[in-house]
């Protein structure tokens, strides 16, 4: 049975190029290796730099909705948003404060955000492309679509309705403040160019992934999750003591002083806020406390999508975070701190992290050959049904649950898919060698009959088959050469004949090339490097052991 799995790694603030590389590397080798199915939701997918950077590169774009086409990744819906283009739709609402993690959008252009509302409410992506190619649109006009709506400081507030409404007013792009190569208009109206080029794909695949159905996971009940939104795992984590962690107990006093945690609040763009704000307000500026509490709220984040996802399997126990259980949390605590640790990795890269202020530049992902091939991935998914019946089971065993076995059982699958297509294709080949002993066999007959009545001068039929009389010379390479085009072009036409009747059989070309693909993947899959998944397996189960032992011995 294949799993629903949800990755951490994906999630949309982890957007430096390690964490870009590890995400897909981890996506990859959930689908080929292990098997399992990868559920995204609207957010990882909408606001990602990983994703938003691919999606311009045509082979990985094609690929990528290929796998959601052969089952390999879904998209989770959640509350009453049924789709990727109603989920952005709903993020750019006007006066709504989001944060974008990875897009370079910010809450405040509400021309750009209405223009990306309306390509998606109309599946119209022609007034994006004008303004990105510079087609009926001046330099003018796309300074105006990044202008950004703000307050205007200068201005004291004053109760009446009028005044308030004054002090909102349209500035620039901070394209032209940032840190860019070079700050002239040219360079910004070019980088301008870009970010709409890139906003031009990502909103072209939402448009493709929202009309597949068949790819989304019905959301779970809120009456399921009601008690496991990010408030409680927060609350959950904040009764952790870690006496080992320095950094713990100042980011848990600055997560509980938070108004938005105190208030209840499920929204990490308002967490992250508060915090970045709390940061700003701290005489003594140290920010890797901050840092550490916001790195706590993405995980806690994390753990309340993963909660809300349809018989996903996960590694902890999902029983310990239940109203009714006493107990410690052993297996939660283990995760958390595991995921934790691996996130902040000792606040490497904090700086390019953690408390960002919300930007329009955006630095290109490069590279490219770091990344695993998912046309492989397409391939392997094409072999084998990613279909599960986890929806149908009451019990959703916990991620380990005989880990090596279903990792085992999915190598057999693909195995047994790759001999049955290259049965098929050694038929096909016998197919055209058949035809070539056919064709040899009446080669000879005609060559026979040829020589029998060749020196009768009655016969009237000899005229006729003169265009096919075989020269002298055809032993020689060239003609050699002709006699097998001939064949190749006879047996393509028989076989693709037999293809479209028969839909299992393959033409002669498409059978010589699956050969030696097939004997390739069984080869790699055979060989493949498990190192990997069983070393995460282990780690994730490793801590849990020596937490069981804490508690049970000590």
């Amino acid at each position: 049975m294949r799993e629903y799995v949800y990755l951490f790694e994906l999630d949309s603030v982890r957007k430096t190029d390690e964490e870009i590389i590890a995400g897909q590397k981890a996506l990859y080798n959930e689908i080929v290796n292990n098997g399992n199915i990868v559920v995204l939701t609207y957010n990882q997918l909408v606001d990602s730099r990983g994703f938003f950077s691919l999606l311009k590169d045509s082979e990985y774009q094609k690929y990528f909705i290929r796998l959601f086409e052969n089952g390999a990744i879904r998209i989770s819906q959640y509350g009453d948003i049924r789709s990727l283009s109603q989920y952005l739709i709903n993020s750019v609402e006007s006066e709504k404060q989001f944060i974008y993690s990875a897009l370079p959008v910010k809450s405040s252009q509400r021309r750009l955000l209405s223009l990306i509302k309306r390509s998606l409410l109309y599946s119209d992506l022609s007034e994006i492309f004008e303004y990105s190619t510079g087609t009926n649109r001046s330099e003018h006009e796309l300074i105006k679509l990044f202008e950004e709506l703000v307050y205007d400081e200068t201005i004291s507030p004053e109760n009446s309705e009028e005044t308030q409404k004054k002090k909102k007013i349209l500035k620039q792009s901070s394209l032209f403040d940032e840190k860019t190569v070079n700050h002239s208009k040219e360079s910004v109206v070019q980088e301008m160019r870009n970010i709409l080029q890139k906003l031009y794909w990502l909103l072209s695949t939402v448009l493709r992934l929202s009309a597949l159905h068949d790819i989304y996971i019905p959301p779970k009940a809120p009456e399921e999750y009601k008690k496991l939104k990010m408030q409680n795992i927060i609350t959950f984590v904040t009764e952790f003591e870690n006496p080992q962690d320095p950094l713990w107990d100042k980011a848990i006093h600055i997560i509980k002083n938070l108004s938005c945690y105190q208030n209840g609040n499920n929204d990490r763009s308002v967490y992250l806020h508060k915090i970045k704000q709390k940061f700003k307000e701290d005489a003594s500026k140290c920010k890797t406390p901050y840092q550490y509490a916001e790195a706590i709220i993405n995980i806690c984040y994390n753990y309340a999508c993963e909660l809300s996802i349809c018989n996903v399997t996960k590694h902890y126990d999902v029983n310990e975070l239940s109203e009714n259980f006493s107990g410690e949390k052993i297996t939660f605590r283990s995760d958390f701190f595991n995921r934790l640790n691996q996130d902040w990795h000792d606040g490497n890269l904090a700086d390019e992290k953690y408390l960002l202020d919300e930007t329009m530049y955006f630095k290109e992902f490069e590279q490219l050959k770091a990344l695993p091939r998912f046309k492989i991935a397409a391939r392997y998914t094409g072999y084998v049904s990613y279909k599960t019946t986890a929806e149908n089971e009451s019990i959703i065993y916990r991620y380990e649950y005989n880990f090596n076995k279903k990792v085992q059982h999915h190598k057999k699958e693909i195995h047994a898919s790759i001999r049955k297509h290259l049965l098929l294709a050694i038929i096909c080949l016998f197919l055209a060698f058949a035809i070539d002993r056919c064709l040899d066999l009446f080669q000879d007959q005609l060559q026979i009959y040829m020589t029998a009545f060749s020196t009768t001068k009655k016969l009237a039929l000899l005229p006729c088959i003169k265009w096919i009389h075989i020269p002298a010379g055809l032993k020689s390479v060239a003609g050699q050469a002709l006699e097998w085009l001939f064949l190749l072009i006879v047996s393509e036409a028989v076989t693709s004949g037999l293809a479209h009747v028969f839909p299992v059989l393959s033409s002669l070309s498409d059978a010589l090339g699956d050969i030696g693909k097939l004997i390739k993947d069984a080869i790699d899959i055979s060989f493949a490097n498990q190192l990997f998944t069983t070393i995460t397996a282990w780690q994730t189960l490793r801590p849990v052991k020596k937490e069981i032992n804490r508690f049970l011995f000590h």
